[in-house]
């Protein structure tokens, strides 16, 4: 079983996880991003955000545990 990106943060930090929400326990937790209207980088923003629906972006982060929705 791969280590899940917040286990690995813990360890990063010297903590060590006493426990891990199971998709069971917890269901799909969805993550939302968006350019606020009044951002001072909108468009670094913008290419942010085209950058994560990328084949690139969803490797990078399936390689440290989440999954594509």
């Amino acid at each position: 079983m791969p280590v899940s990106f917040t286990a690995r943060m813990l360890f990063s930090a010297g903590l060590t996880p006493v426990d891990e929400a199971t998709k069971e326990m917890c269901g799909q937790v969805i993550y939302p991003a968006a350019v606020l209207k009044a951002a001072p980088n909108a468009e670094a923003a913008k290419e942010f955000l085209a950058y994560l629906q990328t084949d690139r972006a969803a490797t990078v982060f399936e390689g440290v545990g989440f999954s594509a929705v």
